[in-house]
């Protein structure tokens, strides 16, 4: 580092032409030499070490879905695939057109709770997702390891894959993913809600501020089905020369959303969502799936729009943009651990989002005999729905909490009150825009600028009433206020 990258051209160089060590694009081809086997040791060591700080809470809700990262056709080594798009023409008919997309897929498992990735793949555009699900949650769980684990997982439908499924179920994670329209496990799901009993939450919920206060009820209805066997690819490895009966299938559960919040969720009808675990309660399951969301409007949106991840690239190359993708998620990574952190140490609370839930209200209606069994429940303080779910229970626990509890112990991405980073830059700029630093040798002191004028000896007509009094401000930098004097500096 002291003598430079290389030496040439330094015959050529004065005293006027200061020496560079290294120039941006020497940096960016530095960069990229690293292999991919280094890169994830990096991704994956960093998550270690975040997981070992006590981020993470001991049991997290996992939650995977892939983004695609455009790039033009010049890249070396990208990915193409053929993308189906709809517009209208200059007489406003809507047609169909098929266009190539090049670049490349970056996949994601995150926790919910923080919104921090504990695990990427970075593979080619028009590959599937579906095939490093087992993978991706394997590499998790070793980051996360021995501080935390997944215990749940949500995913849709791209991750629909039966093998893949089992095998989470044989690792002892809980997963809920969204059945396709062709499934017939989907269809055995409806046929089974007209014996289902139908649970319904009703939401009073306020809008506005002040005298624009107004409130509306959100219905939404669900009917959880047990003991599903249909689903043909979800099953052990086949054994050649045996034949798994049909009553030795592993059995599925689900739970059938026929309107949510007074919404149908689909002209196809109801949306229905298979899991492995039990849904006496079917609440966290729907909530859970519902808070899958999180992925791409917490995680994607934020660090395509500010981490600029596919707005610069080092090198038109594959390595060039493996390199720049992980360094995206470990910039996200980090800074949303500090962030939480910080207002952690701070004594900040979750704040309610834009509406805020007062009162909710959970019916059950008996299919048999009518029965409707009303029970009210608490007010919902978390943002989102299962920021307390996710505690060190077992898993009968985990399953019957209430939705509403939330532990304190545990850092979630609500005490950020929605604030992406590119509001946080801005209150970072507006807090420090007052401050300069002052370099003596090897010290250097951080001040707001009007104390640093008067330990400079400048006077100062007035100072700001959030600061202490000039002698106050001399006495805590160890000035005696009465020797002080200002006839160094001409008043100006």
């Amino acid at each position: 580092m002291t003598q430079g990258m290389t030496q040439r051209g330094a015959a050529l160089r004065t005293e006027a032409s200061e020496y560079t060590l290294m120039d941006p694009q020497t940096l960016a081809g530095t960069i990229c030499k690293a292999s991919d086997q280094e890169l994830e040791h990096l991704f994956n060591g960093t998550i270690q070490r975040l997981a070992a700080s006590g981020v993470f809470p001991a049991q997290v809700l996992g939650v995977i879905d892939g983004t695609p990262v455009e790039t033009t056709a010049q890249f070396r080594g990208c990915g193409c695939q053929a993308v189906t798009k709809r517009r209208r023409d200059r007489q406003g008919v809507w047609f169909e057109y098929v266009e190539l997309v090049y670049g490349w897929r970056l996949i994601a498992l995150i926790d919910a709770l923080t919104l921090i990735p504990v695990a990427i793949k970075i593979v080619q555009i028009q590959e599937q997702e579906a095939p490093y699900l087992v993978d991706l949650v394997r590499q998790a769980q070793i980051n996360l390891a021995p501080h935390s684990q997944i215990h749940w997982l949500v995913a849709d439908r791209a991750y629909v894959d039966g093998p893949s499924l089992y095998e989470l179920d044989q690792m002892g994670i809980i997963f809920t993913v969204i059945a396709k329209s062709n499934m017939v496990a989907r269809s055995t799901a409806r046929a089974l809600c007209a014996h289902a009993d139908i649970h319904e939450r009703v939401e009073t919920v306020r809008h506005g501020y002040g005298n624009d206060t107004w409130r509306e009820e959100w219905t939404t209805r669900v009917q959880p089905v047990r003991g599903i066997r249909t689903w043909a690819n979800y099953r052990p490895p086949k054994v050649p020369g045996e034949r798994l009966a049909f009553a030795d299938r592993p059995a599925l559960n689900a739970v059938a959303v026929s309107l949510w919040r007074n919404q149908a969720p689909s002209k196809d009808g109801p949306r229905v969502y298979l899991t492995n675990g039990t849904v006496d309660n079917p609440w966290p399951t729907v909530d859970a799936y519902d808070d899958r969301s999180w992925i791409e409007n917490g995680l994607f949106r934020n660090s395509k729009q500010f981490w600029r991840l596919t707005r610069w690239f080092p090198k038109k190359t594959a390595a060039g943009v493996r390199s720049h993708l992980t360094f995206v998620m470990l910039m996200v990574a980090t800074a949303t651990a500090y962030r939480l952190w910080d207002k952690a140490q701070s004594g900040a609370i979750s704040q309610p989002p834009d509406h805020q839930i007062e009162t909710i209200t959970h019916r059950r209606v008996t299919v048999d005999t009518g029965e409707i069994i009303t029970a009210p429940a608490p007010v919902n303080p978390a943002s989102t729905h299962l920021a307390s779910v996710l505690t060190a229970q077992p898993v009968d626990e985990v399953h019957a909490a209430n939705i509403t509890e939330q532990s304190p112990d545990f850092l979630a991405h609500s005490l950020l009150s929605g604030q992406g980073a590119r509001r946080w830059r801005r209150q970072l700029q507006r807090e420090n825009r007052d401050k300069v630093i002052v370099f003596i040798d090897q010290h250097y002191g951080i001040f707001d600028t009007h104390v640093f004028l008067v330990l400079s000896g400048i006077p100062l007509r007035e100072l700001p009433p959030h600061l202490d009094s000039r002698e106050d401000i001399l006495r805590r930098y160890g000035c005696d206020p009465n020797t002080a004097t200002d006839e160094r500096v001409p008043d100006t």
